[in-house]
Order: C-alpha cells, then structure tokens, then sequence
C-alpha cells in the first residue's frame, strides 16, 4: 500500500513538472520528456539542442522550474510518511487482535 500511495504521488507531481517544463520550452514534446524519465541531465541536453541555449543558462532556468516543485513535493512526502506510519500503527492491535482470537 505504501509504496502504491508514494508510485501515484510522485507520478501525478512529474505530470505538473513536465508541464512546467513544456511552458517554459514549449517545443520539447511530451514523448520527449516521458522518455528522459525525469532525468535532469537529459531535460537539460534536450532543451540545449533544441533551444542552443548554453549549459548554464539551461541548467539555471530548469534549476528554477524545479525549485518551485520542491517545496510541495517535500511537504506532501512528509504528509504520506505521516500517513503511512499512522496506517501501520492503526492496524497493528487489530492484527494481534485476530492473532488472539485464532488461539
């Protein structure tokens, strides 16, 4: 369950960041940017070879697109942490509930 919940959470974030990116460089295309798999180097060759954009132009202004994610994405990790921990903590008594009742 836990890793389900984090899979979904960092699935839906990377549709806003390559959302984010495709704003800024609208012609990188969506396949593009699927098959970098979120590889920050390869965004940043793509964007240089389609743009001829230097490397520290690139690298700063894709730094900038970032950033604006990491703060959400490091609260909302947090969040599902929490979550999970609760999750685990909660269903703890009722499993050693059930393990007593099958005596």
């Amino acid at each position: 369950m836990a890793s389900l919940i984090k899979e979904n959470f960092f699935q839906e974030k990377w549709q806003a960041v390559r959302a984010d990116i495709q704003n800024v460089w609208a012609h990188l295309t969506g396949e593009e940017l699927e098959a970098s798999q979120g590889d920050v180097e390869l965004i940043a060759g793509l964007i240089q070879k389609k743009y001829g954009m230097g490397q520290t132009e690139v690298r700063q202004k894709l730094e900038e697109v970032l950033a604006r994610h990491r703060a959400e994405l490091k609260e909302k990790h947090q969040a599902g942490e929490d979550l999970i921990e609760r999750e685990d903590r909660d269903s703890a008594p009722a499993n050693l509930r059930d393990q007593y009742r099958q005596l």
